[in-house]
């Protein structure tokens, strides 16, 4: 699995994604109208600047709700992520992803996560997290953190338990 493509896509306010169709489409589809409809094969969930692509989704209708789970991908216009399984709230845009793979797009930068939440396109959570602005698996700087919280509008991030490595060594940590 490689990164998410990190070229930036117009990002949507959250009034317009309210107004955005849902699209659901897959291979299979189970369920019941109004209720829980699960995706099965190639499943995907768009919504606006917002795509959620797994091997399996669930989508509850009444909430506008996904649970995914299978090589899951889920892109909007300020981040692309690859995790083992996500959690889209696609009313409030908020999504939670596990063992995380990703690309912020408008800073090319790009590492992995234990977890990632996002709020909206305005904020992002990460914990037990890597970034580098480095091309490949073996980056000649990175910073790790236990923590690291971004606010997409003022560009600023903020991080806990915070180490910046060249290579393999720790040069500066707090």
């Amino acid at each position: 699995v490689g990164l998410p493509a990190a070229v930036a896509d117009a990002a949507m306010s959250a009034e317009e994604r309210a107004k955005a169709e849902t699209r659901l489409a897959g291979e299979r589809l189970e369920g019941q109208d109004g209720k829980t409809l699960s995706l099965i094969g190639q499943a995907r969930v768009e919504r606006g600047d917002q795509r959620l692509q797994a091997e399996r989704i669930d989508y509850a209708q009444d909430s506008a709700s996904a649970s995914a789970s299978g090589l899951v991908r889920y892109d909007d216009a300020t981040t692309g992520f690859y995790a083992r399984s996500a959690r889209a709230e696609l009313e409030t845009n908020q999504t939670e992803l596990t063992d995380v793979r990703y690309a912020l797009k408008a800073r090319r930068g790009q590492g992995r996560a234990a977890s990632v939440r996002t709020q909206s396109s305005v904020r992002t959570e990460l914990s037990k997290v890597s970034y580098t602005t480095c091309p490949d698996d073996q980056p000649s700087w990175e910073i790790r953190a236990d923590q690291i919280d971004i606010d997409h509008e003022q560009g600023t991030a903020s991080a806990r338990g915070f180490q910046l490595r060249l290579g393999q060594i720790p040069i500066v940590y707090a």
